[in-house]
């Protein structure tokens, strides 16, 4: 797995490329809590580049979901690749966490 982080739109990017496991979710999960810890109130999570997401990678995603709204923040999934969408679809996260296509749609 791979993180880049940018900004746009006063939004904090995170592009996540290959795998998210159980190997993998720890690294993700300490680097998108560690933002929000510091005070970043809306990330966007690029999942378009993850060919593969276990229930460890679902798990940090609603914990940073949570960690955000509970500060009334925002989460968001950009672009989600075939694969992560099945199984947001599957776990039912498709119906909590926000997708959005395009990073260009982020408002």
């Amino acid at each position: 797995m791979k993180v880049n982080a940018a900004s746009l739109k006063g939004w904090t990017v995170l592009e996540i490329s290959g795998s998210v496991d159980a190997a993998t979710a720890p690294a993700l999960q300490a680097d998108a809590m560690g933002r929000v810890g510091a005070g970043e109130a809306k990330i966007a999570l690029d999942v378009s580049g993850v060919d593969y997401m276990s229930s460890a990678g679902l798990r940090v995603l609603l914990m940073v979901f949570k960690a955000l709204k509970a500060t009334d923040g925002a989460m968001c999934l950009v672009n989600p690749s075939p694969f992560v969408s099945e199984v947001m679809d599957l776990s039912g996260f498709a119906g909590i966490i926000p997708v959005t296509k395009s990073l260009e749609a982020l408002a």
